[in-house]
């Protein structure tokens, strides 16, 4: 298998590449910044290293110095992946230094590891031939260097002094509602699941930036889209729809990470109730697709009820999702009662007449990203079931699924009628 180091300073994106890329059978090995990501390819080589530039003790663009300086280390590929370096003076300067690849943020996954895939194979066919050296001379590069960290701590002060003007007008703000805030969190604090829920969501930095992306999208759709030609408004529609597409991702993900923090306590939950709830949130779906929903009597089991009703969300959506174009879409929801590790429990099943999907599949079916086919022919994040696999497993059960090509597919889950809770991961 593949081994791959991540290097990276922030721990979302950290968590990010190595849900992709272990979702995708690489091996994943990560550091905080350069010099630790040298100490750790010395001790054992990474086959490919991905890096960010902005880090503490030492930058993405010093590692890469020394990265193609090291003897050993100078064939294994080495791939930029920066979101604050991402002018053409900067893509320059680490493709002069040796870099076989530079990648801006936020990639999408698809497009991503077909670069890292390709950048393997390029690097494989030309390696008899050793290392490409750098364009420029020493001197000319340190000068880049030193130019592109100017450039940065400039655009960087101005940042920060528009934060700072930013944060003036929030702490006025605040201040005009502290007595309201105050309650609210006397009152969230004797609610312990939506305190951490909130806290959780709002403290979350991955949303932030994607919001203001948003935002002067808005802006722009409203007051200046007629002012663009059609190039400019096609480049608008992109930008909007990869904004629209990353929300939903980073959502998905928030709620992967969500799923086995153990927040709320378990309890008596009709699963009947739930599952004709989330059917009525899909009711335009299932009329507009014309599918017929065959529901049998379900238990009452104890559990999150929260994370059923995202289980069973998932999991019709996903039946909707996947319909043949041949027929009519029937879904069949059962339930049964069954005994799991000398355990009651129940067997719920929920089978469609849809797609179904190759059965080498069905034992990676459940990683995160792992998609079985394109975004142009299915929408998705290629993260519902895992969500739906972490539910199961935080409520001390197993899911399966069976299916065939053309022949639909069926999603069996075990659950244990009164499971003890599973502790975080």
């Amino acid at each position: 298998m593949t081994r791959v180091l991540v290097v990276d300073d922030n721990e979302q994106n950290l968590y990010y590449l190595d849900a992709l890329l272990r979702g995708n059978d690489y091996v994943v090995d990560s550091a905080r910044h350069g010099a630790e990501a040298l100490v750790k390819a010395r001790q054992q080589n990474p086959d490919v290293v991905i890096c960010d530039l902005l880090m503490p003790v030492m930058d993405g663009y010093t590692l890469l110095r020394h990265w193609k300086l090291d003897e050993v280390l100078k064939h294994i590929p080495f791939i930029v992946y920066t979101a604050t370096y991402t002018e053409a003076e900067d893509e320059r300067l680490a493709l002069n230094l040796g870099a076989d690849a530079f990648i801006l943020k936020p990639a999408e996954p698809e497009a991503f590891l077909a670069r890292v895939r390709e950048v393997q194979d390029l690097v494989a066919q030309t390696v008899s031939s050793g290392p490409r050296r750098p364009d420029e001379d020493e001197t000319s590069l340190l000068r880049s260097y030193s130019q592109a960290l100017i450039r940065k701590l400039e655009e960087k002060t101005l940042r920060l002094e528009e934060t700072n003007r930013a944060l003036q007008q929030e702490l006025v703000e605040r201040g005009k509602v502290e007595a309201a805030l105050q309650q609210s969190l006397v009152e969230l604090n004797n609610r312990n699941r939506e305190l951490q829920e909130f806290a959780f969501v709002a403290s979350h930095d991955l949303q932030e930036p994607l919001r203001k992306i948003q935002t002067f999208s808005d802006v722009l759709v409203t007051r200046h889209r007629d002012a663009l030609d059609e190039h400019g408004r096609d480049y608008l529609d992109r930008m909007n729809r990869a904004a629209a597409r990353m929300k939903v991702l980073i959502e998905d993900l928030l709620e992967y990470s969500r799923v086995a923090s153990g927040a709320r306590p378990f309890a008596p939950v009709n699963l009947m109730t739930i599952c004709r709830e989330v059917l009525g949130d899909l009711e335009s779906r299932v009329e507009a697709t014309q599918a017929q929903v065959i529901l049998s009597e379900l238990a009452t089991i104890n559990s999150d009820a929260t994370q059923m009703r995202q289980l069973f969300q998932n999991l019709l959506a996903n039946a909707l999702k996947f319909r043949s174009p041949d027929r009519q879409p029937e879904i069949r929801i059962s339930c049964a009662h069954v005994t799991y590790a000398d355990l009651p429990a129940i067997r719920l099943e929920i089978a469609d007449n849809g797609i179904g999907f190759d059965a080498k599949f069905a034992s990676k079916i459940f990683n995160p990203f792992q998609r079985l086919h394109t975004r142009s022919e299915y929408e998705g994040t290629g993260i519902g079931l895992a969500i739906v696999r972490r539910i199961v497993e935080r409520h001390r059960g197993t899911i399966e699924t069976i299916s065939e090509v053309g022949q639909g597919a069926r999603f069996i889950v075990t659950l244990p009628t009164t499971p003890t809770q599973r502790e975080p991961r």
